[in-house]
């Protein structure tokens, strides 16, 4: 039994072999978060109902060169009446410079419409990271109140995915954590190759049966922190500095 082995620090790439070896979250870590998981020492993850439904993911890293926090941590609340996750409260990184893979630089040249004169504006453009799991993040006020998908606006839109997808990789950690970790540190957990194919065969048995003229209710996103999630299918490409 190397079950105690989760918990001890002397096992430097535990943790970083059991994401990377995951299923759902390697779909989330990019070429460029992967040597950063490499410092990863400790995972824990803790979950409470009162006096709101929350998850709380620590991560400790050791010294390296990307940046300077010994601890990164982040909060997934939920609505008690919903079990929607409506706020992410996170960790401020401190990134190292040009180290930091949840964004890149753009240079833009601006040129002055009187004068002529040129200058050159540099703009940080975001990009798919594991790490914006710890970006702070709360729901639009008053989403739910409206009226049909035009009244979204691209921000909103993207802030209610970002929630999404944090709260399917707290899940999925939190699973890590309390349970698969060992299992997927030795590489035994499914593939995601698998995964699909099963939900597939699954759509495809009984076809002769009586529940096949029923309608099927779509799969819950969202959902209180803690409870059955999926991280966001396909691996991010990494962004480029120019």
């Amino acid at each position: 039994d190397v079950e105690y082995l989760k918990n001890v620090q002397g096992v430097p790439d535990y943790w970083a072999k059991a994401i990377t070896n995951h299923a759902m979250l390697q779909s989330a870590v990019t070429d460029k978060d992967a040597p950063i998981l490499e410092h990863l020492t400790l995972l824990h993850c803790s979950q409470s109902k009162l006096p709101v439904p929350k998850l709380v993911v620590t991560m400790k890293f050791s010294p390296n060169e990307f940046f300077t926090n010994e601890t990164i941590t982040f909060t997934a609340l939920a609505d008690a009446d919903t079990n929607q996750t409506i706020e992410i409260v996170g960790t401020d990184i401190d990134w190292k410079e040009g180290k930091d893979p949840t964004s890149k630089q753009v240079k833009k040249t601006q040129k002055n419409k009187k004068t002529g004169q040129k200058r050159v504006k540099v703009m940080k453009i975001p990009c798919d990271s594991f790490f914006n799991i710890f970006e702070s993040k709360k729901e639009p006020e008053g989403i739910h109140d409206r009226d049909g998908d035009d009244d979204l606006d691209s921000e909103d839109d993207k802030i209610m995915q970002k929630l999404e997808e944090a709260h399917d990789i707290s899940n999925d950690l939190y699973d890590l954590y309390v349970a698969d970790g060992l299992e997927f540190y030795l590489n035994f957990g499914p593939e995601l190759d698998g995964l699909l194919d099963g939900e597939e065969d699954d759509s495809d048995d009984d076809d002769d049966s009586d529940d096949d003229d029923k309608p099927k209710g779509k799969k819950a996103k969202g959902g209180a922190p803690g409870a059955e999630g999926g991280a966001p299918g396909g691996k991010p490409e990494d962004c480029k500095q120019q």
